[in-house]
């Protein structure tokens, strides 16, 4: 893609598009189509966005993983937002991991339809969708995401995402140096007034 370590730039964007768009309306194979959804979302040319999108219901589940991926590079677009708004609901938990972290984490995009999609996912049964949800719920300072951030900032262990929701609900631009996660519940509690 005409990238190299001295060049992290891509040397040949439209190049590199227009070859990668020919092989996107050629190939029938998953792997190779998942290859080549990826590499348009490094390309970071927004124009890649529809042709992505048509693979967003591809039977294969590396094919919807590699859509969710590269849409997270272009989470604001409205395209973008839609599908992964759909792609939060797939049946592979990895799909609406990546799906979820793009639009919420990634993304700036704040509506109803996107809170309601992260507070649906926040009782997700995948560990790492859940607390997805949380930082991107987080960020939108969204207080239904309150009882679920706080029980989990209350367990023994505390996953370095429960706690970048946690510095993101207090407007915080990263997370306090010695803290724990009884001290981010604390600074909840007392900011919320719970």
């Amino acid at each position: 893609m005409g990238k190299t370590v001295d060049h992290p730039s891509n040397n040949f964007p439209e190049e590199s598009y227009s070859v990668i768009t020919g092989l996107l309306q050629r190939e029938t194979e998953a792997r190779p189509l998942a290859a080549a959804i990826a590499a348009l979302g490094h390309l970071d040319n927004p124009r890649a966005v529809p042709l992505i999108v048509n693979f967003h219901s591809h039977p294969s589940p590396e094919v919807r993983f590699d859509v969710a991926f590269a849409l997270g590079c272009f989470p604001n677009e409205t395209l973008s937002v839609a599908t992964l708004l759909h792609l939060m609901q797939d049946t592979d938990e990895e799909i609406r991991d990546w799906a979820t972290f793009g639009l919420g984490v990634l993304g700036n995009n704040d509506s109803p339809e996107i809170r309601d999609a992260l507070v649906r996912r926040i009782s997700d049964s995948d560990e790492d969708v859940r607390e997805e949800a949380m930082v991107g719920l987080g960020k939108r300072k969204d207080r239904r995401v309150l009882s679920v951030l706080l029980a989990a900032l209350e367990q023994p262990t505390v996953t370095d995402r429960v706690i970048e929701a946690a510095y993101m609900m207090l407007d915080m631009q990263n997370e306090r140096e010695g803290w724990k996660g009884a001290d981010y519940a604390a600074a909840l509690r007392e900011r919320f007034s719970l």
